[in-house]
Parts: structure tokens; sequence; C-alpha cells
């Protein structure tokens, strides 16, 4: 993933749109999806619906996490999936 690169080129495949519906289905209401590669975790709030509760990640990396999560939004609109990110998150923690 480039983080320079324009999202507006960015568009979901069928592969991407199938993984978060099957994704958010194994979820439980007050489940949690961890990326672990990019330091972000979602909490599944109701049905069809994540909220963004976690970022923790570095500098070198945040912008790579930053376009995961705008990544994931786009994948959710095209799933029929909200994905919140609104809310001010539980904890954002940068490290060195």
């Amino acid at each position: 993933m480039n983080p320079e690169e324009n999202l507006e080129n960015f568009s979901p495949s069928m592969s991407d749109i199938d993984w978060l519906k099957h994704l958010e289905k194994c979820l439980k209401v007050g489940g949690v999806w961890i990326s672990p590669k990019y330091g972000f975790q979602f909490r599944k709030t109701e049905e069809k619906c994540l909220e963004l509760s976690l970022i923790a990640t570095s500098w070198n990396i945040l912008p790579y996490t930053v376009e995961a999560i705008r990544r994931t939004i786009l994948v959710g609109k095209a799933s029929g999936i909200t994905i919140k990110t609104d809310k001010t998150v539980e904890k954002v923690l940068i490290v060195r």
C-alpha cells in the first residue's frame, strides 16, 4: 500500500468486499477486529456497523494506518457495512 497514492484510484475488489462481509458476519456485537500490521482496531457496535476504537502505531507507519482506515471505509460502503470514524477513538498511541 502506498499512502501517497491518490485514494480516488482505489476501488474495492470483490475479494475486499467478500472479506469484510465475512469478517462482520463472524463478529458478535462488542467483538473487535484488530489490524496488527497497521495498528488499528474496529469494534462491532451493531449489525453491519464497525466503529474505529483504537489506533496504536508509530510515526513511520501512521500514513499507512490512515490509508488502510480510509480504504476500509470505502470497502464498507461497497459492502453495505457502516464504518464509523466520527467519534473520538478510545485511545491513540504513537510509539517511537
